[in-house]
């Protein structure tokens, strides 16, 4: 980061840079003719069971490909995707994404 900046950032600086996170964080849209929720429903959570082997989780997760699915466990949380009442959305981040 030195020859990155003539003059060199203050030290303080330089570490807030270092910090930043940069990453690739991915939506999934589920799009529903109609919803099947209560109109002032705005979120739901889930809670996995961590106790569970790899091969109940692939048979519980959205997809069942080749691919490893351990990206479903990245998931905690759909949300209403305003002004579209019709369609959750969900963002996974981090290794997953």
């Amino acid at each position: 980061m030195h020859e990155m900046f003539i003059p060199p950032l203050p030290y303080t600086k330089q570490v807030s840079i270092q910090k930043l996170g940069f990453g690739t964080i991915n939506k999934i849209f589920l799009v529903f003719s109609q919803p099947f929720w209560d109109v002032d429903f705005e979120r739901f959570h889930f809670l996995w069971n961590t106790n569970r082997s790899d091969t109940e989780w692939k048979l519980k997760c959205f997809i069942n490909t080749p691919y490893d699915s351990q990206w479903c466990k990245s998931i905690s949380s759909f949300y209403v995707h305003h002004p579209l009442s019709n369609v959750l959305v969900t963002e996974i981040s981090g290794e997953n994404s």
